[in-house]
């Protein structure tokens, strides 16, 4: 049994304006801990989540895609994501099966994604 701390409630998502640190130590650790969880994990393909900051998905995705934009070195160049108006005001969350433009800020036990807080190392 993994000893690793967890993010409260399975982690959290946000917009770019919600922290989401660099720290990989650092996690949500309560109710009141505004903060984006940056280890997050794919139980449907085993896959970390990635990020990307002030974009937004360009438009539905097949399967096909999502993994095209998981494994592109540099994803914010693909044709899968944009930038520009309302786009800055979200973070793109993308695993190899699913992909979500986020503005706000959620649980993630709340959502569909599916994804969780694959845990954190003892700081």
């Amino acid at each position: 049994m993994s000893t690793e701390p967890r993010c409260f409630e399975g982690g959290s998502v946000g917009g770019p304006d919600i922290p989401l640190p660099a720290d990989p130590a650092r996690y949500k650790r309560d109710d009141g801990d505004l903060v984006a969880c940056n280890r997050l994990r794919c139980p449907a393909c085993g896959a970390w989540v990635r990020h990307l900051d002030r974009h937004r998905l360009a438009g539905p995705m097949s399967a096909a895609d999502k993994q095209e934009l998981y494994d592109a070195p540099y994803p914010e160049n693909t044709r899968f994501v944009g930038v520009g108006g309302a786009g800055t005001d979200f973070r793109v969350y993308f695993c190899r099966c699913t992909a979500h433009s986020v503005g706000g800020y959620e649980t993630v036990e709340l959502t569909d994604y599916g994804w969780s807080c694959g845990g954190h190392p003892q700081p």
